[in-house]
């Protein structure tokens, strides 16, 4: 160990980005267009999309066997992990699917009825020890394979606490709480993606439309955002673009931000 460890410029690694929004707002649609994208899928949810992924999983960890060629999400991130690709962005899609495979996990490992039969939210708690091993193997991704997370998610609608105000809704991760916490506190960006809002308003009636796609980087008490890169609170909807943001707030330099 030496002070000539000590750095002093900005260093820009391959992003943790979870992308929410509501059902049918664009998420997979936004996520596919990154660069060299492969998708471990949780859920049918592509439509006619074309982007290299995974047939859908439908367990955490599975090993395929001679009747049942089927595998789990762990074992797709492990293929990844060991094997020689170009693959340079990881899709996950969804999150909140994942966790319904992690309470299946959970339940068959320990012979519960459902996750909420042991009591006490003990059987959301010991989903906690895999979506650990999730996180890890994410990281283990990016800094192995040089890969790019991002993180597909639903959003709810849910109310918060706050000591200083009236309680207030906001949209945040269709997630339990602890692993809400986990991916929110893990993530490098968190976007929020929704469809612009207007008022038409009649002689008798006021109408509701919707407009354009767009991307929400900073985080209000309306809904769940958040970024590490000084990114503006309106985002431009393209990732190529949001990327060349992330690149000049972090000095122009990083893996990730040349290669994704």
């Amino acid at each position: 160990m030496s002070l000539a460890d000590i750095k002093t410029q900005a260093e820009l690694r391959p992003l943790r980005i979870v992308l929410h929004g509501m059902p049918g707002a664009g998420k997979t649609t936004w996520a596919s267009k990154m660069s060299n994208c492969v998708g471990i899928l949780t859920e049918d949810g592509t439509g006619n999309l074309a982007f290299p992924r995974f047939p859908v999983c439908e367990s955490w960890d599975k090993e395929p066997t001679k009747d049942d060629k089927k595998v789990g999400v762990k074992q797709r991130m492990l293929e990844l992990l060991k094997s020689d690709h170009n693959y340079k962005t990881l899709i996950l899609d969804s999150l909140d699917w994942l966790e319904r495979l992690f309470q299946a996990h959970v339940c068959k490992e320990n012979g519960y009825k459902n996750i909420e039969s042991p009591g006490y939210n003990r059987g959301h708690k010991e989903c906690l020890a895999y979506w650990e091993e999730f996180r890890q193997l994410c990281d283990t991704l990016r800094k192995q394979k040089g890969m790019t997370i991002c993180m597909i998610a639903h959003s709810d609608i849910r109310e918060q606490k706050d000591t200083e105000v009236d309680n207030f809704d906001k949209v945040i991760l269709k997630l339990q709480k602890g692993a809400s916490a986990l991916m929110t506190e893990n993530a490098d960006c968190i976007f929020y993606i929704t469809k612009k809002k207007g008022m038409v308003k009649n002689k008798n009636t006021t109408k509701v439309t919707q407009g354009d796609h767009v991307i929400y980087g900073e985080d209000t008490t309306s809904y769940l955002a958040k970024n590490r890169y000084q990114l503006p609170k309106d985002l431009p909807y393209e990732w190529e673009d949001i990327r060349k943001l992330i690149i000049s707030n972090s000095n122009g330099k990083g893996t990730e931000a040349k290669s994704n």
